[in-house]
Formats: structure tokens, sequence, C-alpha cells
């Protein structure tokens, strides 16, 4: 048995974008900042935050705003890709 389940606090890094997909489902948009403090050194992980239950989407878009402490349960999925 597996179980893709994370939960991150963070700091969002701008305004939340409340977009469309091409079938006009409402999605939301917005990167996270994450500190992760071990010993000396403290590093920042940036994630894409996507959500895409379209009505919690537009009931949050206006108080996901720069700066504002999140907490984000959720799957987490990654994408890899290459640079031109």
């Amino acid at each position: 048995m597996t179980f893709n389940q994370c939960t991150f606090i963070g700091h969002v890094g701008a305004d939340a974008k409340l977009l469309t997909t091409g079938t006009e489902k409402s999605f939301l948009k917005f990167r996270l900042a994450v500190s992760d403090i071990s010993g000396k050194d403290e590093a920042t992980l940036w994630l894409t935050i996507l959500v895409w239950n379209g009505e919690r989407a537009v009931r949050l878009a206006p108080f996901v705003l720069k700066g504002s402490l999140v907490l984000v349960t959720g799957r987490i999925s990654l994408h890899a890709y290459t640079t031109p």
C-alpha cells in the first residue's frame, strides 16, 4: 500500500491567480515558499500549488495574497522538464 499526502506551511510568494482551463473549469495557482531550517543553513523550497476544485478555488482566491502564511495539504506530483 502507498499513500501520497503532504502538508506544507509557508508564505505565498505573489497573489494567487484564478485561472480557467480550456473546458471552462476554474483553478487557483500560486507559489509557496517553505523554509527548512536544519543546522546552520536555511534553504527555501518553492512549490507551485494548484487548487483543482473549482468552487474551492473561487472561494480561496481573495484570501491567498502575497506574504500570507498558509497551510496546504494535498498530493504532491513532480514534473521533470529540460531547459532548452
